[in-house]
């Protein structure tokens, strides 16, 4: 499914399956995406700012640029992301999953 570029601020979705969905370039910012499956999915250059990811998959996913500051992951599946050049600035991390992940240099 594409849905680059789509201006999703403040959306409230729990429980959705899109792996390996193109959310690159989307407006999240403000988002819920509780329990959401985005295994694979590509979210590139993505505005996640202040978002809540809590319990969402994002195995594999390419999240190379997003921006994922002020963000809430906690408990989210973060194995083997790539998040080289995201921002991170102030996001929650506490209790994602983040084996294997590709972070960003420092």
């Amino acid at each position: 499914m594409d849905l680059s570029g789509a201006d999703l601020r403040g959306a409230d979705v729990w429980r959705l399956k899109l792996p390996s969905t193109d959310l690159s370039g989307t407006d999240l910012r403000g988002a819920t995406l509780a329990e959401v499956d985005l295994s694979r999915a590509t979210l590139v250059d993505a505005d996640l700012e202040g978002a809540v990811l809590i319990g969402a998959n994002l195995r594999k996913a390419e999240m190379g640029g997003a921006n994922l500051k002020q963000s809430h992951p906690g408990a989210a599946d973060l194995s083997n992301t790539d998040l080289s050049y995201a921002k991170l600035d102030g996001a929650k991390l506490n209790g994602a999953a983040l084996r294997g992940a590709t972070l960003p240099p420092r």
